[in-house]
């Protein structure tokens, strides 16, 4: 049987665990045992070549060399996963730049929207009378993450 290579399409089933909780996962029955259960995921394996970024760094590093059908645990250090977190990342915004959007802003909020000065997107940290403080890290930046990824099959 063949070991995955890098630039294999492969189809992988896979559960992504934060902080001893279920946060993703392509296997239905994984997500109704942890109670996660969305009626908006399709639980579908991934799809894609390795090596071409579709996934994060760790991720594809684990499949490398997995036979079809293979199981493993490994668990993502921020450097390989979402990328460490960024103090710079944080910054303070005028809360009138947010005024004209009719969102009614809250603490821990995910923030979409569209400015003159381009896209901001984050978790708005802080709000006081005159400004906004929002947090443009990936929200699992800094974390490490647990991936079960079963390699489903190659494809060459």
């Amino acid at each position: 049987m063949a070991f995955a290579i890098k630039g294999d399409t492969v189809k992988v089933d896979y559960m992504t665990m934060l902080d001893g909780k279920l946060i993703a996962t392509s296997v239905k029955s994984y997500a109704k045992e942890a109670g996660a259960l969305e009626s908006s995921n399709n639980y579908e394996p991934l799809v894609f070549s390795i090596g071409e970024g579709k996934v994060v760094k760790g991720f594809e590093d684990a499949l490398v060399g997995m036979r079809q059908g293979e199981e493993k645990t490994i668990a993502v250090e921020p450097h390989a996963g979402y990328g460490i977190y960024r103090g710079d990342l944080v910054r303070k915004y005028p809360r009138a730049l947010f005024e004209h959007t009719g969102i009614n802003l809250e603490k821990g909020m995910m923030l979409k929207i569209n400015t003159s000065k381009g896209k901001l997107k984050g978790i708005v940290s802080a709000i006081d009378e005159n400004d906004v403080l929002l947090d443009m890290n990936h929200e699992f930046a800094g974390k490490i993450l647990i991936f079960k990824i079963i390699l489903r099959e190659i494809v060459r």
